[in-house]
């Protein structure tokens, strides 16, 4: 059976992504100069705007991993596991701190993050989302190609 595949997370925060979009418009303007000269903002802007995290598991060979996605190659070693138990959403308290040059404010969010559970020591984070619904659909796909249940921990207080 061929391994399963599911991309986990942006590597690159949301700030360096928006450098990523916004690099396609001088490229854009510079092809109208010379065609070559757009290489490398294009370049720059593919690997920033498709680079990511991911996790892939051979369930035949009983290996998973954890990999970073660039330009086609995946980076990450293979582990194996026992067996697969379930995947759990948690819901977890985010703060943010926004320093500017007189003071810092500081906010605070919930956030819901997805795991999938090897064993008790193996977990495996497989995204996270501001709205619970959004999580567990996207959850929902997963657990049906891996034949697990979904448990939510996220109403438990931690």
């Amino acid at each position: 059976m061929k391994p399963v595949g599911f991309r986990t997370g942006y590597y690159f925060t949301g700030g360096i992504m928006f450098l990523g979009v916004a690099l396609v418009l001088p490229g854009i303007f510079i092809s109208k100069i010379h065609i070559l000269a757009t290489l490398p903002f294009f370049l720059v802007s593919f690997i920033i705007l498709t680079t990511h995290y991911g996790l892939e598991i051979d369930i035949t060979r009983k290996l998973h991993r954890e990999y970073v996605w660039l330009m086609g190659l995946k980076f990450g070693p293979w582990e194996p596991f026992t067996s697969m138990e379930y995947i759990f959403i948690k819901k977890n308290r985010v703060a943010q701190t926004m320093h500017s040059l007189l003071n810092a404010h500081e906010t605070h969010s919930e956030e819901y993050d997805a795991y999938l559970k090897f064993t008790e020591k193996d977990k495996v984070h497989l995204g996270s989302a501001k709205r619970k619904e959004k999580l567990i659909k996207r959850m929902q796909g997963v657990a049906h190609q891996l034949h697990l249940d979904i448990i939510e921990y996220s109403d438990k207080s931690k």
